[in-house]
């Protein structure tokens, strides 16, 4: 037989059993995923709280960025206004 037949056969029991057994279990099942719903929104809030926090530093260092840009180009002008006096 060929692989991708031998795979496809698999799959399909596989999603069998896996069917049967969530019918079986419909109990646990659903108590797991109602766990795993607390535990997604609670990596979730940290993965935004994290996003937030490195918005934040990412702000602050480019207003930095920014003020050394601006104080570069009065010097800039500066030297160009003597040059031409």
């Amino acid at each position: 037989m060929d692989d991708w037949i031998k795979e496809s056969l698999l799959g399909i029991l596989l999603l069998i059993v896996g069917g049967f057994l969530i019918y079986y279990w419909l109990g646990e099942t659903i108590l797991v995923i109602k766990g795993l719903i607390g535990l997604v929104i609670l990596i979730l809030g940290i993965l935004v709280l994290w996003i937030g926090y490195e918005d934040i530093k990412l702000n602050k260092e480019l207003k930095e960025v920014q003020k050394e840009f601006s104080e570069e180009n009065k010097q800039e002008q500066n030297q160009d206004n003597q040059n031409k006096q």
